[in-house]
């Protein structure tokens, strides 16, 4: 398991904000690429969290771009450049939540928004003789976590191998990868009558749980991630509901049943007071049972610029608030993860429609 880092934390009594229109400039910075150079031609786009709003934003040619006003509230800023994959601002990859963006109190000046290069996964698919298998199709899929918990394959990029196997899978924004045969095969091996082979996960797995991730980088060219079908399991292919998705269609927790909820807000910083916004605020209830329960209950969230963090629709109750590095998304609904956090966490309780008293996280780092 990799090593994350779990923050503890101090509760305090937090000071309320006054927001107010901000005219002249509500936000300007500049999209810049590899070796911090300006991305001209970037376009940008500013979406109202919560609604449909969304404000478009040009940039000139070095990249810099700047919105005049703009109303109090929580945003989300993505940005699109024709040599770069497009992102939201504080992403880790494409497809995962950024930073939000405070905006509407003070004007948030000199932001630098940096683009990602895409990268590359090359590979052979091959026997077990080691005989190249030409016309198959592969695919690379973002690992992640639906919200029932279940370990998934977001779709991504996919591609066919040529005459000698070979395979590459271009203009991949930066993520943790599962690459494997996207069908089904009939194989002949010397010797061997022909047999059909199930879809299979670099480097020889039939099932997700078992293939090895592969973690791509800014600009990385990754190869050697060769493929070796395995034979369809006795009974036929063995099919995991849900086991791909398509980006951006995972389920979301349904709360029907629930009339009345509540949010937990708050703030995180670092010993120095400044915002701490690299983290992920997790909130999970104190009560084991509910950790399966259906729907789930847990939340993560990342802190705005400001270091400000509001976790919406949270059913009343009493829940336990932990500040995580190194989280990917929906991990928070594995018991075992949240078996981890609680040493380091602190109590809260939810009621209806009705805002936590806000707390105030510090962290040392």
């Amino acid at each position: 398991m990799k090593s994350r880092l779990v923050l503890s934390f101090l509760v305090v009594c937090a000071v309320s904000v006054h927001a107010r229109q901000v005219t002249g400039v509500c936000l300007s910075g500049q999209v810049i690429g590899d070796e911090d150079k300006g991305l001209g031609g970037a376009g940008l786009k500013l979406r109202l969290q919560g609604s449909t709003t969304i404000i478009p934003i040009s940039s000139d040619v070095e990249g810099r771009f700047s919105l005049a006003k703009c109303a109090p509230g929580w945003y989300d800023l993505t940005a699109t450049h024709i040599d770069y994959p497009t992102r939201t601002y504080g992403a880790n990859d494409s497809w995962s939540d950024g930073t939000p963006l405070v905006l509407g109190r003070t004007p948030l000046t000199d932001l630098k928004f940096r683009l990602l290069s895409a990268g590359v996964i090359t590979g052979v698919v091959k026997k077990a003789n080691g005989d190249p298998i030409a016309g198959v199709k592969v695919s690379a899929s973002l690992r992640a976590i639906d919200s029932n918990g279940n370990v998934i394959s977001a779709a991504g990029r996919t591609t066919v191998t040529d005459g000698l196997g070979q395979y590459r899978l271009a203009a991949l924004p930066p993520g943790s990868y599962l690459v494997q045969t996207a069908q089904t095969l009939v194989v002949q091996e010397v010797g061997y009558p022909a047999k059909p082979h199930a879809q299979t996960f670099h480097p020889s797995a039939v099932q997700i749980e078992d293939a090895r991730r592969i973690v791509l980088l800014s600009g990385q060219t990754v190869s050697g991630a060769d493929i070796v079908p395995q034979p369809e399991p006795p009974g036929g292919p063995q099919v995991t509901p849900r086991s791909v998705v398509s980006p951006g269609a995972q389920a979301t927790e349904a709360r029907a049943a629930v009339k009345s909820v509540g949010s937990i807000v708050g703030s995180v910083s670092d010993s120095s007071g400044a915002p701490a916004t690299d983290f992920a605020v997790v909130a999970f209830p104190a009560d084991r049972t509910l950790w399966s329960s259906s729907p789930r209950r847990s939340f993560g969230v990342r802190p705005a610029n400001t270091g400000e963090f509001r976790i919406l629709n949270v059913p009343p109750g009493e829940y336990r608030v932990a500040v995580v590095k190194d989280v990917v998304r929906n991990e928070w609904l594995l018991p075992d993860f949240l078996e981890g956090l609680i040493g380091a966490s602190t109590a809260v309780t939810v009621t209806d429609n009705a805002a936590s008293s806000p707390l105030r996280l510090k962290i040392d780092r």
